[in-house]
């Protein structure tokens, strides 16, 4: 619909992938999905983050709908990049703003600045394990409670998962809401369910938790990660 009303269409995924090898079949098939969303389909030109998803996109998509379509996908497809990774490089922590609160978890009284752990959990690690995730939320927030001395927690849960947990896993919603609650309860860490990743990345030393895309933009400012 939004093709009628345009000269041109353009789509740029809202998402950032791991680096793949455009000539690994194996690889390329596991973002097949990816790549087949009515956006990339029906737009005039797409904007992937490299020029090996580039090449990765048109592998796939040429496996998916034939040969002959190939160079419909390398006419449509470039690899200039991701907005989100121009975004959160302009993010620095000299350019936003904290809140107080953040302020007195982030620093000692003698004024020096504790690391900042970026700790985030996504719907698809929660898919996989269910019950057991929350044991491991349980564990990490456990060993971070005990050295707030040393390094302030700065959790960011993806955005959708209590709409997730309440949908497809309505048991262990309410174990999941008390660990929540607990948290910010006891007040000794950072909770952050906003929208604004790119500060979280601004404000952190380093990243801890499962595989999504802020995994990719973390990379991308040289912030060490840790699966």
């Amino acid at each position: 619909n939004i093709k009628k009303y345009t000269e041109k269409l353009v789509y740029v995924p809202y998402f950032v992938l791991d680096e793949i090898n455009p000539h690994n079949r194996l690889a390329v098939k596991s973002i097949e999905h990816f790549c087949l969303v009515p956006g990339v389909i029906y737009a005039d030109k797409v904007i992937v983050q490299s020029e090996n998803m580039r090449l990765a996109y048109i592998e796939a998509l040429t496996e998916a709908i034939g040969e002959e379509s190939r160079d419909i996908w390398k006419q449509k497809i470039e690899g200039t990049g991701s907005p989100k990774f121009d975004k959160v490089k302009k993010t620095t922590r000299e350019t936003i703003e904290l809140p107080e609160e953040w302020k007195q978890k982030m620093y000692r009284h003698d004024g020096s600045r504790k690391k900042v752990i970026l700790y985030n959990n996504s719907v698809g690690a929660f898919l996989d394990t269910r019950s057991l995730m929350l044991e491991k939320i349980e564990n990490v927030l456990a060993f971070f409670k005990k050295n707030t001395e040393q390094v302030t927690l700065l959790w960011s849960p993806h955005p959708l998962m209590k709409a997730t947990i309440a949908s497809m896993e309505p048991a262990i919603q309410q174990a999941y809401r008390a660990l929540e609650a607990a948290f910010q309860r006891e007040n000794w860490g950072i909770y952050d369910d906003s929208p604004d990743l790119n500060r979280a990345i601004a404000l952190c030393d380093a990243y801890y938790g499962d595989q999504s895309s802020l995994v990719q933009l973390c990379r991308s400012v040289g912030k060490p990660v840790m699966i």
